[in-house]
């Protein structure tokens, strides 16, 4: 649900571990021990579900291993290095720009994701995410070729935002949505 308070703790680093059972680590962890969560019953194809199951599983596994070697090499480099940055902030100032107070179950992805564009230092960080319309509507296309792909699409995209724009449309849509749920940021989408 978006809300004024579910924004902040998503930008306000580790805010989210107060929150945990509603992090996406708390969900992979559900998921790994093949506990079928509501996301995963209605974004997840029946066929899909034990690939997803698996996938947690090796999460969890790489976490696991991640401490286990801190523990080991009496360091905590590892952790700080690959389990931290999670919920260090950063990735979620990106993040919450993806879909939030958008049109939520719209078929075309154009209305309920947002692209945005960031250095190319913090492009490379978050795995040239930003251009995330380009990854929903084609999600086998590796991250390092979404620039390109959008290059080839990018007439039939809404304009892609910088952080400030986003932002600037995300938190009024945020507090009009908290009052009515029903409200979201009409898209404008090219005609062609």
């Amino acid at each position: 649900k978006e809300t004024p308070k579910r924004l902040i703790i998503n930008i306000i680093p580790f805010l989210d571990l107060i929150y945990f059972k509603k992090h996406i680590s708390f969900e992979i962890i559900q998921h790994a021990l093949g506990i079928k969560t509501d996301v995963m019953k209605d974004c997840i194809p029946e066929d899909k579900i034990n690939d997803c199951i698996n996938s947690s599983r090796i999460f969890v596994l790489l976490w696991i291993t991640i401490i286990a070697v801190s523990i080991y090499f009496s360091t905590f480099l590892p952790i700080f290095l690959f389990l931290i940055p999670k919920f260090f902030g950063i990735n979620g100032i990106w993040g919450v720009t993806q879909h939030m107070g958008l049109k939520e179950s719209a078929k075309d992805h154009r209305l309920s994701t947002r692209s945005v564009r960031l250095n190319p230092i913090f492009s490379f960080i978050y795995w040239k995410m930003e251009y995330h319309i380009e990854h929903h509507m084609f999600p086998m296309i590796p991250s390092y070729n979404l620039p390109k792909l959008y290059e080839v699409i990018k007439d039939q995209m809404p304009e892609p935002q910088t952080l400030y724009q986003a932002y600037k449309e995300i938190i009024p849509a945020v507090i009009k949505k908290s009052k009515n749920p029903d409200y979201f940021i009409p898209v404008k989408v090219p005609n062609n």
